[in-house]
């Protein structure tokens, strides 16, 4: 019986090493991302992005110039009206979480450039519960945040 389940546990781990299964957050990262200075318009988000290569094995430098390569990060973030209850008062909004980045080497040249990437989340708003729909909104953005590291990593892991 010990040996029955032995085998099923280790038939199941090569079968999933074998399609290219991995935990969710973890990806291989090239060469190019080993030694990486991150810089962007968003604090959050570099931060999250530098946690990210951190995890899956990059050194982050805190200078540029020592670096292999840089990620240069540029985002926005947009909450707009969804509906309006019958007071003209916004009763749902609709988040845009929008980043693009520049991965160049160490001599300024231009390894990948991406396309814009989005994260959208739509949440429903009441002036009656106003520091809890403040707390919702920022779990919301802080969860959009982390999508588009994950996304920013994948991008990368491809090259």
């Amino acid at each position: 019986m010990r040996k029955l389940a032995l085998m099923v546990i280790v038939g199941s781990s090569l079968l999933l090493q074998g399609c290219g299964f991995h935990l969710r957050g973890t990806v291989t990262l090239p060469e190019v991302a080993s030694n990486v200075y991150v810089s962007g318009n968003d604090f959050d988000l570099v931060t999250d992005l530098k946690d990210g290569l951190d995890t899956n094995g990059a050194r982050i430098n805190e200078s540029e110039t020592a670096a292999d390569s840089s990620i240069i990060i540029e985002s926005e973030f947009q909450r707009k009206i969804r509906t309006l209850d019958n007071r003209g008062i916004a009763s749902a909004y609709r988040l845009f979480y929008r980043a693009r980045f520049i991965l160049t080497d160490s001599e300024g040249q231009v390894i990948h450039t991406s396309g814009v990437l989005t994260q959208r989340r739509d949440f429903e708003y009441s002036a009656s519960e106003i520091l809890e729909k403040d707390d919702e909104e920022e779990f919301l953005r802080e969860g959009m945040r982390k999508e588009l590291v994950q996304n920013i990593l994948r991008q990368i892991s491809k090259l």
